[in-house]
């Protein structure tokens, strides 16, 4: 009797675990003949640990990359950078929006216009890491300005903006990893008020000794701050001797 109470319940339970594989392959049927965002997010969602999830969270991916495509927009590549940042697709779009970052001497003096002009287009976001990405392009690796004319026109359009909007690029464009260096070497040399903590954060998640030495170094009370983290965090001590200067707070 208690051998055939075991085997009923063994049996049972193997006509739940198939039953439960039927209803998974029914589901993901249905949720691939459906082929949207959606319905793959709610797959992944109700059977994370199925034999098709994978295969759900790669097609949310694919299916996010389209609709960026088909936008086309600066802000559209940077979040799909920043919300899958170990994508296949990421260096396709690091490699689009080095093209639409691009500014060239004409639109410089468009936007130059605009600004004299209180026009509301400045504000829009894409231009503004459109000016912070030019305005790098214009450094080179010990933030000498290589197009001294460009360059300085760059700074003082960037020079009118608010902390909060410029610091706002400045993490998308350095999360998206495109000349990362030369963005923070132009943002120190802007000295906005307001970009000193984001600034900080920054050196903490992607600088290095060099970076942290151009922060104590920089006349800048709150980088030097932040330049003493980092160095607490990667277990150096901070001495007076020759070290990294290669940009002044607020000095072009």
């Amino acid at each position: 009797m208690r051998k055939n109470r075991i085997f009923a319940m063994v049996f049972i339970g193997l006509i739940f675990l198939v039953s439960g594989c039927a209803t998974v392959n029914s589901e993901w049927k249905k949720t691939r003949e459906l082929d949207t965002v959606s319905g793959y997010e709610s797959f992944a969602s109700r059977y994370p640990k199925s034999s098709y999830a994978n295969q759900a969270r790669d097609q949310i991916v694919a299916k996010k990359w389209e609709g960026v495509k088909a936008l086309d927009t600066i802000r559209a590549y940077e979040d799909f950078i920043m919300e899958y940042p170990k994508s296949s697709f990421v260096s396709g779009a690091r490699e689009r929006l080095k093209v639409l970052y691009n500014l060239d001497p004409r639109e410089i003096k468009n936007i130059t216009n605009l600004q004299k002009a209180k026009d509301s287009r400045v504000d829009q976001p894409d231009l503004v890491s459109r000016l912070l990405m030019a305005g790098a392009n214009c450094l080179d690796d010990n933030a000498q300005w290589i197009n001294l004319e460009q360059g300085r026109a760059i700074y003082q359009m960037l020079k009118n903006y608010d902390g909060r909007t410029l610091t706002d690029s400045m993490r998308r464009v350095i999360v998206v990893s495109i000349n990362r260096l030369h963005v923070l070497f132009l943002v120190v040399k802007l000295g906005v008020n307001g970009s000193e903590q984001a600034l900080n954060e920054l050196l903490l998640d992607y600088g290095n000794k060099s970076m942290a030495e151009d922060y104590l170094n920089s006349g800048s009370i709150g980088l030097h701050d932040g330049g003493a983290a980092w160095a607490r965090r990667n277990g150096y001590r901070i001495q007076s001797g020759p070290g990294s200067h290669r940009v002044r707070w607020g000095s072009f």
